[in-house]
């Protein structure tokens, strides 16, 4: 499915008869700040992710593995 200029255009004008050309702006600057949000929260689970997966073990300032709990 392909959209075109033409229907583009159509899509904008009907817009702005509804809204008015400020409020069509308003909203193209919220769903931009929205997609941006969505694309930092995907980059971010990505992130927590990969730290997880290759983070290095806990250790003591003195690079000794810490010891295991006594019974």
């Amino acid at each position: 499915m392909h959209v075109g200029f033409g229907e583009l255009a159509i899509i904008l004008v009907v817009g702005m008869l509804l809204f008015g050309p400020k409020r069509v702006s308003e909203l193209g600057v919220a769903l931009g700040q929205s997609i941006r949000g969505f694309k930092k929260g995907l980059a971010g689970e990505e992130e927590i992710k990969t730290s997880a997966v290759g983070a290095p073990a806990a250790s003591q300032p003195n690079g000794q593995p810490p010891a295991p709990p006594a019974a």
